[in-house]
C-alpha cells in the first residue's frame, strides 16, 4: 500500500475516523474533476429592461412569501415549473426547458455557465419524465383533491431534482452521510413505545426502504447496540427489521434536515427518494415503470408525509445538536479550502485556525444579516397581513362603527408590529469566544478517532417524559395563553379598539412574534454552550410564548391562505411574464434587423 495512504500529511490515517476520511476523499475527487464551463446550447442574452423588470418582480414575490435565502432559487424553480406546466399547459419538453432557463436567467438565479449543454439536456430529461408522470396522477387518483396534492408533490420533486442538477451537492451529501455514520452507532433509543403505527395514520412499517440509498450496512444494526436495556424490543424478526429501518431513516432525515437547512419540500423529496430510489434513473419513455411508481406513490403518500414530519425527528436532533453545529462549521471551513482539506485535518493547529476563522466570519455575517431579516420580516408582515387589515378595518369603522376612522387603533396596528419585531431581534445575545472553543472541541470529537472513543461513547434518545410534569406544564401553558390573551383584550378595549381592530392587532402581534423568534433563532443556532438566560430575558420569552405559537399557526399552518400569493401566481405572474417575453421578442427582432443592415454595409 502507498505510504501516502497510510500517513495523511504527517498524521497516521487511523487517527482520522473512516467516515471523515471518506468525506475528504470525495472532496479531493471533486477538486480534481472540476471542469471548465461547457459551451451553452443557447445564449442567455436578455435586454436590460426585461431583466430589471424580472428582478424587481422576484423581489416583490419573495417579500410576500418569506423564505431563507438559500431556498429562494429552488422556490423560484417550483413557481416557474408550476406556471409553465399547470397554468400555461405547455407540453413540449424543449420549449419548457428553454423558457425555464431564460426566466431563471432574467431573474438572476442562473448565469451563463449554469446553462451549459449538460445541464440543459439533464433538465430536459427531468422535465420530460415528470410530464409523463402527471397524466398518470390524474388517471389513478381517487378524487381531485388527491390529484392536486400529488401533482404538488411531483412538481416539488422536479424542482428539487433540477436544483441539484444546477447546483450539485456531492460534497455536502457525502458529509451528511459521514456524520450520519458517525453518530448512528452512538445513539441509544429509550422509547416508551414502538414509533409506528402512529395514531390516525396508516403506517405499519417500512418494507420498501431500499438498502442502496443509505448503504447496505447502515440499515441493519444489532438490536442490542441500538436500544437502551429498558426498551422492549419486538420479538418478531420482521418487526425488528422494520423498527431498525425506521429509526435509521429518521436519524438520517434529522441530520439531513439540519445540515442542509431543509424546508418541508426538501424533506419530502428525500423521503420520496428513499422509498423510490430508482425514480431519478427512469427514462421518460418507460411508461410502465413511471405508472407503477405513481400508483405506488399514491398508496404510500400518507405514510410518507407522516415519516417526513415524524415526532421523533426533533427528539433525535436535540441531543446531537451541538455536534451538528460543529459539523456545519467544519464543512464550511473545508469547502473554503478544498485543495487543502487533508492538510487542515492532519494538523490540529490548522484545524483550530480554520474553524475559528469560519466561526468569526459566520458571526459577522449573521450580524449583517440581522437588519436585512428584520426589514424582510416587516415587509412580509405589511404586505400579507397589514394591507388586508387596512382594507378590513377602515370599512368596518365606516359601516359598523362610529362612522369615522379611529386613527388611534389604526396607527397602533401600523406602528406596533415593527417596534415589537425590532425589540425581539435586538434582545439577541451574540456568541463569544467560549462558544468558539466549544465548537472546536466538538469538531475534534467528530474527526479524530481517539477523542471520539473517549468523549462520544453513547447518546441517549428518549420519547419518555414524566406524565405528571407534562400535564402540569400543559396546564400552565393553557393558563398562560388565555391569561395573556385576556389581558391584551382588556388593554385594547381600554384604548378604544373595536372587535375587528382587536382581532387584527392580535394577528399582527402573533405573526411578528413568530418572525422575531425566527430571526433570533438564527443567532441562537450558532450557540454551542448552554444559554445563560437572565430574569428579564426569561420573562420576555414567557410572555411572548403564546403569541409565538399563535404566529406559527397563522404563518405555517395557514400559509396557503395568502391572498397576495394567489393574486401574484394566478392573476399577475402569467401575464407579466408574457409581457416580458414580448419585450424580449421585440428586442431580439430589432437586433436581427440591425445586424442585417450592418451586413449590407460590409
Amino acid at each position: 500500500m502507498d505510504g501516502s495512504q497510510e500517513i495523511l500529511f504527517g498524521m497516521k490515517k487511523e487517527n482520522i475516523t473512516p467516515q471523515i476520511a471518506y468525506f475528504l476523499d470525495i472532496v479531493e475527487q471533486e477538486v480534481k474533476e472540476k471542469k471548465k464551463a461547457e459551451q451553452t446550447i443557447f445564449k442567455l442574452e436578455t435586454s436590460e429592461l426585461a431583466g430589471q423588470m424580472a428582478i424587481w418582480y422576484e423581489k416583490v414575490r419573495t417579500a410576500v412569501q418569506y423564505k431563507e435565502e438559500h431556498l429562494l432559487r429552488r422556490s423560484a424553480i417550483y413557481r416557474i415549473l408550476k406556471r409553465l406546466i399547470t397554468i400555461e399547459q405547455r407540453r413540449k419538453k424543449r420549449q419548457i426547458t428553454y423558457a425555464f432557463f431564460l426566466e431563471l436567467a432574467m431573474a438572476g438565479y442562473v448565469s451563463q455557465k449554469d446553462a451549459n449543454d449538460e445541464n440543459f439536456r439533464a433538465t430536459e430529461k427531468i422535465i420530460s419524465r415528470y410530464l409523463k408522470a402527471l397524466p398518470f396522477i390524474s388517471e389513478i387518483a381517487r378524487n381531485p383533491a388527491e390529484a392536486m396534492e400529488a401533482r404538488r408533490w411531483f412538481i416539488n420533486l422536479a424542482s428539487e431534482e433540477i436544483e441539484n442538477q444546477i447546483n450539485p451537492q456531492k460534497e455536502r451529501m457525502a458529509f451528511i452521510y459521514a456524520i450520519y455514520e458517525t453518530l448512528r452507532p452512538k445513539l441509544k433509543f429509550s422509547l416508551g413505545k414502538v414509533p409506528y403505527p402512529l395514531k390516525g395514520s396508516k403506517i405499519g412499517g417500512l418494507e420498501n426502504l431500499a438498502e442502496e440509498y443509505l448503504g447496505e450496512g447502515s440499515l441493519i444494526e444489532p438490536m442490542g447496540n441500538m436500544f437502551s436495556p429498558r426498551f422492549q424490543v419486538p420479538e418478531s424478526g420482521e418487526n425488528r427489521v422494520k423498527l431498525e429501518r425506521l429509526l435509521n431513516m429518521l436519524t438520517y432525515i434529522s441530520i439531513f434536515r439540519n445540515l442542509r437547512r431543509s424546508d418541508r419540500a426538501m424533506i419530502r423529496a428525500l423521503v420520496f427518494n428513499i422509498y423510490f430510489p430508482h425514480w431519478a434513473g427512469l427514462r421518460s419513455d418507460d411508461d410502465h415503470e413511471i405508472e407503477k411508481t405513481v400508483r405506488k406513490f399514491l398508496k404510500k403518500r400518507e405514510e410518507m408525509e407522516i415519516v417526513a414530519e415524524h415526532p421523533l425527528l426533533a427528539r433525535i436532533l436535540f441531543p446531537v445538536k451541538k455536534y451538528m453545529l460543529s459539523a456545519s462549521f467544519f464543512f464550511d471551513a473545508i469547502m473554503g479550502n478544498p485543495r487543502e482539506a487533508k492538510a487542515i485535518v492532519s494538523q490540529e493547529f490548522l484545524l483550530h485556525q480554520q474553524v475559528r476563522q469560519e466561526c468569526n466570519q459566520r458571526y459577522a455575517q449573521e450580524k449583517k444579516k440581522l437588519r436585512k431579516r428584520i426589514f424582510r420580516g416587516i415587509l412580509y408582515v405589511f404586505l400579507t397581513k397589514m394591507l388586508v387589515a387596512l382594507v378590513l378595518e377602515v370599512p368596518y369603522e365606516m359601516l359598523k362603527g362610529t362612522g369615522a376612522i379611529q386613527y388611534q387603533s389604526l396607527f397602533i396596528n401600523l406602528l406596533f408590529p415593527p417596534f415589537l419585531l425590532g425589540a425581539i431581534a435586538s434582545s439577541v445575545k451574540y456568541p463569544q469566544d467560549d462558544n468558539t472553543k466549544e465548537i472546536i472541541k466538538n469538531t475534534e470529537t467528530l474527526i479524530y478517532q481517539p477523542k471520539q472513543d473517549e468523549e462520544l461513547k453513547s447518546i441517549r434518545v428518549s420519547d419518555q417524559e414524566s406524565a405528571f410534569a407534562e400535564r402540569v406544564l400543559d396546564l400552565f401553558y393553557i393558563l398562560l395563553f388565555f391569561g395573556a390573551l385576556f389581558s391584551l383584550i382588556r388593554l385594547l378595549g381600554f384604548l378604544g379598539f373595536n372587535s375587528v381592530a382587536m382581532v387584527i392587532f392580535i394577528i399582527f402581534t402573533g405573526t411578528v412574534s413568530f418572525f422575531g423568534a425566527l430571526i433570533r433563532q438564527s443567532i441562537r443556532d450558532l450557540v454551542a454552550t448552554k444559554d445563560k438566560e437572565g430574569f428579564f430575558s426569561l420573562l420576555f420569552d414567557t410572555v411572548l410564548l403564546p403569541f409565538v405559537r399563535l404566529g406559527r399557526l397563522l404563518s405555517v399552518k395557514f400559509s396557503q391562505i395568502n391572498v397576495l400569493i394567489f393574486i401574484l401566481d394566478f392573476l399577475i405572474e402569467a401575464p407579466f411574464k408574457f409581457i416580458i417575453r414580448a419585450f424580449e421578442a421585440w428586442f431580439d427582432f430589432l437586433r436581427r434587423k440591425r445586424d442585417e443592415i450592418e451586413r449590407q454595409f460590409d
